[in-house]
């Protein structure tokens, strides 16, 4: 496949969101992407997709099959390169994939070049590794050569020469007469100086006559002129002179260049990763690896830090936690999540939150210890900060609300002391009237104080409560049955302090007027949500209210208030005398 063919990947995620946009960064730097959401859809997109070139799938796929059972599946049936993209990197997750022949495994959120870099070396190590796979080498060949010499040998990628004591050709396979661009009658009983004489005088030149002069066999590498390419020369002295094996080792070259700049690639992410970054010898907990990050918080130069262990650098007391934390990871196995932890640096004491993890040898044996600490000293200075000014301001917001409330407390007070130097039925009534609609401004914000969002309540919370102290205030409250059928739903304190004000309004209508020469009564209030539309409903079964008095024509404030109040929640209240007289409140609320 060219170069410049775009590349097509299957996207496997089950997170619809991230999976879109993860797509649209694949398309921004050259791929084909195809999305599929679980295991099974991916399996059908396969079937039906022969030019997919690499799968890119996170372990975690929610119901279904989960990432590494369906990596089993499209292996079982395609030769593809896998990369697994995932948040985890805890230690079982890792074990569940170390079997499965994979081409990388991308922690989410490390970057777009870090998950480009991966795929893009994906791709070149499968391309590499699938030469590898379908050529014979020169050692296998030379294994079977008593059984099918000249077959085998003409079979073999690797060009085979024979060349006798004076260095004339005694024999060619056909790799090497296609390599010289000759014919045989050309090479045969020539000598290779004759064939090549760009290489006499040549550190090459020299190299071969020694591999006729010695009985043993030796190998070398140079970079072969005439043909432009990079071999090794496998050299079999024998009585007869010499036999030569030139292995074209160009690719391998590359993919070394390639393996190069992909540790230097890595090299260089660690190196620039913020965070102190630093691997331990398993057996002795001694350093190996520092990043810069960690150089520049500890104060000390790399070459100081290699090769020692916590207790050169800190106090006993820090180095045994250190020490003691690195040796439950390595007996477990398992990531440790350190939140906080204490050091001290050229800086000061710094706070560290560190994730130490073991490195495991092919035999699931912890060989190193990797650590990752995150400077966090800042942060927590500012979090504390953040959580004084809370409590701060929770402390200013309790007073403040403590005095809202006394002051409400003063107004009723002042009220009731002026109702008691009144001798006016009229103006008592009024005063009544007015301390009733401050009291139940005051339940309700006495509710939303006590809460956890001062902005809404729900109507269980509240209605109950107002309904109690509004009837308990009258001297026939005992004689009242109250039935309250209230849905459980959640309104903002703009609507519920006009409600209270005429829930208030109407209840108190009812506890002076709907029950006079009654020995019982009932009272029946109603609040259901249905979609977006409250019905509140009050209903009593006393004497009713005459059919002469309607909102418009009310000699009272109190009805007026009502229909006032209703029309600013921009709802509508209707009156009926049926057997008593029941209010009716409909409004819209989303």
């Amino acid at each position: 496949m060219a170069s410049s063919e775009r590349k097509t990947i299957l996207l496997v995620e089950d997170e619809v969101i991230f999976a879109t946009a993860l797509s649209k960064k694949l398309e921004t730097f050259g791929y084909i992407p195809i999305l599929a959401h679980s295991g099974e859809e991916a399996l059908e997109l396969l079937d039906s997709h022969t030019e997919i070139h690499l799968v890119l799938m996170d372990i975690d796929l929610g119901h279904g099959m989960d990432g590494t059972k369906t990596a089993q599946k499209i292996l079982e049936n395609k030769t593809l390169p896998i990369v697994f993209h995932t948040s985890h990197f805890e230690q079982d997750i890792v074990e569940r994939v170390k079997d499965i022949t994979r081409y990388g495994y991308v922690i989410k959120n490390s970057g777009d070049f870090v998950l480009m870099s991966s795929i893009a070396m994906a791709f070149d190590l499968f391309e590499a590794h699938q030469e590898t796979k379908n050529e014979y080498t020169a050692m296998e060949a030379l294994k079977e050569l008593s059984e099918h010499t000249g077959t085998l040998l003409n079979r073999i990628t690797d060009s085979v020469v024979s060349l006798d004591k004076n260095w004339k050709y005694t024999y060619l396979n056909e790799p090497a007469l296609s390599n010289f661009k000759k014919t045989r009658e050309e090479i045969i009983g020539k000598s290779i100086w004759e064939i090549f004489p760009d290489i006499i005088g040549t550190e090459l030149e020299k190299k071969l006559k020694i591999s006729m002069q010695k009985q043993v066999s030796h190998e070398f590498e140079n970079y072969y002129e005439p043909y432009n390419m990079s071999v090794r020369i496998r050299c079999y002295p024998s009585k007869d002179g010499v036999t030569l094996l030139y292995q074209d080792i160009t690719k391998s070259k590359e993919d070394e260049k390639k393996a190069k700049e992909a540790t230097n690639l890595l090299y260089s992410v660690v190196e620039n990763i913020p965070n102190m970054i630093f691997i331990k010898r398993a057996d002795n907990l001694r350093f190996v690896l520092f990043n810069r990050a960690g150089e520049n918080l500890l104060g000390y130069q790399k070459e100081e830090l290699l090769g020692k262990n916590d207790y050169d650098f800190f106090p006993k007391e820090q180095a045994d936690f250190f020490t003691d934390k690195d040796k439950d990871v390595l007996a477990t196995r398992e990531i440790l999540d350190i939140k906080e932890e204490f050091i001290n640096t050229p800086k000061g004491t710094r706070i560290l939150h560190t994730k130490k993890l073991p490195l495991l040898d092919d035999q699931g044996k912890p060989e190193y210890l990797l650590g990752i600490s995150e400077d966090i000293t800042e942060r927590k200075a500012s979090e504390e900060k953040v959580k004084t000014l809370l409590e701060e301001k929770e402390l200013l917001l309790k007073e403040v609300h403590h005095r809202i409330k006394n002051n409400m407390l003063t107004i009723i007070s002042l009220l009731f002391l002026q109702k008691e130097s009144l001798s006016d039925s009229a103006a008592i009534t009024a005063l009544d009237d007015a301390s009733s609609r401050i009291q139940s401004m005051l339940v309700l914000y006495d509710k939303l104080y006590r809460s956890t969002d001062f902005k809404e309540l729900s109507i269980p919370t509240y209605l109950p409560s107002l309904i109690d102290e509004i009837i308990s205030n009258f001297p026939n409250h005992k004689i009242i049955k109250i039935e309250k059928n209230i849905d459980d739903f959640i309104l903002p304190s703009s609507i519920l302090f006009p409600i209270g004000i005429m829930v208030n309004e109407i209840l108190t209508n009812a506890m002076k007027y709907a029950f006079v020469d009654r020995t019982s009564g009932l009272l029946s209030i109603t609040a259901t949500k249905k979609e977006d539309v409250i019905v509140f409903s009050i209903q009593d079964n006393g004497v009713g209210m005459p059919e002469s008095i309607h909102f418009a024509n009310s000699s009272g404030f109190g009805l007026q208030l009502v229909q006032m109040l209703a029309k600013q929640i921009r709802g509508k209240v209707d009156i009926e005398r049926n057997q008593g007289t029941k209010f009716t409140l409909e409004f819209k609320f989303n």
